[in-house]
């Protein structure tokens, strides 16, 4: 092909996307509140609390009459319950980063109590054991499947320890910051960084983080963990009391200290999932109304949005995870009827800044690289930049907006 002419043609089209979105400069950031940068997918279960690296896989909660069972869910094979044998209630939390592993915790029968569990496809479901006895719950699982972080409780059952478990050492007390307990829920890539809160000699949550060979760190917030990033360095949750008593979403890192991520105009917020490269967090706020809390999503440039959500008279959603690069977000959505559904967000192709918003910001940035003939703008990924891409970015801001 002419290369003088296949430029010509990305200019003509650079020109047609810009006549396309005229009216986009003038529109308010309010119009893109509603996080137009993702679209959703509705899954028949209760919730998705768990989603490997690529976002491909799903883990969670759904049930059938009275039980619940954990699942795992591909677009190519559905969803696989998985549960102990006799077992009436499973949860899963956590995905290893290819989808193969899955843990979480479930009984198996009524009245028993409630234990750890790791499933593999050709292992199956294998109880974690307790550290003293009674029940165990594991939260993340790192990246190879390899190391389990969770909490059991103690003889009595009167207080939580957090635990971190391996094949060969088993289920590994990680102690407190003086108080009487400590909850782990994440786990760094390698497994050698352990995130979630303990009480203090006060009775106080603080947050903390556990290194292997360098035990357990206050890293100095007054709250709670929930995940971090792939690398160990970024932690996010929520601190207590931040704002009139309420919790406030939280970023946290060495380098960059504590960061409030604010709210979606309500009392409230809560941060529960970090992507690898602790860019994207995800979680629920309230908004100005304080009737509801929603599913959002907060990037440095984009802010905290709150995620597309069904529209119904029980509008609370909620996002507890996200994949490795923060393009697919996993949570459950309330539909109406007091039913709750797993959703899956997808950022949308036309989301070139990866901030969760489609604006002026993306059209600008795509005309720049499909100017410019950079394979930014191959949104189809077949190599070449030309009008299908055009067609395609169009299809999908439009969509979004």
């Amino acid at each position: 092909m002419d290369r003088s002419k296949e430029r010509l043609r990305r200019s003509e089209l650079a020109w047609a996307i810009i006549a396309f979105t005229v009216g986009v400069a003038a529109l308010s950031d309010k119009a893109f509140s509603q996080a137009c940068g993702y679209e959703q997918d509705l899954l028949t279960c209760l919730s998705a609390t768990g989603t490997s690296w690529d976002g491909a896989t799903l883990v969670g909660v759904t049930r059938n009459a009275d039980r619940y069972f954990a699942f795992r869910w591909t677009q190519e094979t559905g969803r696989q319950d998985i549960e102990f044998p006799g077992g009436t209630f499973a949860r899963a939390n956590g995905v290893s980063a290819d989808g193969q592993v899955v843990v979480g915790f479930g009984n198996s029968g009524n009245g028993s109590p409630l234990q750890a569990f790791r499933w593999a496809p050709l292992e199956g479901i294998q109880g974690l054991g307790t550290l003293y006895g009674r029940g165990s719950w594991a939260m993340d699982v790192s990246a190879n499947g390899g190391v389990v972080v969770g909490y059991a409780t103690n003889a009595d059952g009167t207080h939580t320890r957090a635990f971190r478990w391996t094949l060969k050492d088993g289920m590994v007390d990680l102690d407190t910051l003086g108080g009487l307990d400590a909850l782990a829920y994440g786990v760094s890539s390698d497994g050698s960084v352990v995130v979630g809160w303990s009480s203090d000699s006060s009775g106080m949550p603080r947050v903390f983080r556990w290194i292997l060979h360098d035990g357990m760190q206050d890293v100095g917030i007054g709250g709670e963990c929930y995940d971090v990033s792939a690398d160990g360095s970024v932690l996010v949750g929520a601190v207590s009391g931040a704002s009139a008593g309420n919790s406030t979403a939280f970023r946290w890192s060495a380098e960059q200290g504590l960061e409030l991520l604010g709210t979606l105009g309500g009392s409230e917020s809560v941060a529960q999932g970090v992507s690898a490269d602790g860019t994207t967090v995800v979680g629920y706020s309230y908004d100005a109304e304080n009737d509801w809390p929603y599913a959002m999503a907060w990037t440095r440039s984009g802010g905290m949005i709150r995620l597309l959500r069904a529209q119904g008279p029980e509008p609370e959603s909620n996002a507890y995870a996200t994949s490795c690069d923060g393009s697919v977000v996993v949570g459950y959505n309330m539909i109406g009827g007091g039913r709750q559904t797993a959703f899956r967000w997808v950022r949308s192709t036309a989301d070139l800044d990866r901030n969760g918003l489609l604006d002026s910001v993306d059209h600008d940035l795509f005309v720049s690289v499909f100017e410019a003939g950079d394979l930014g703008a191959d949104i189809n990924h077949d190599g070449f930049v030309n009008g299908d891409d055009y067609d395609l970015f169009a299809e999908a801001f439009e969509a979004g907006c």
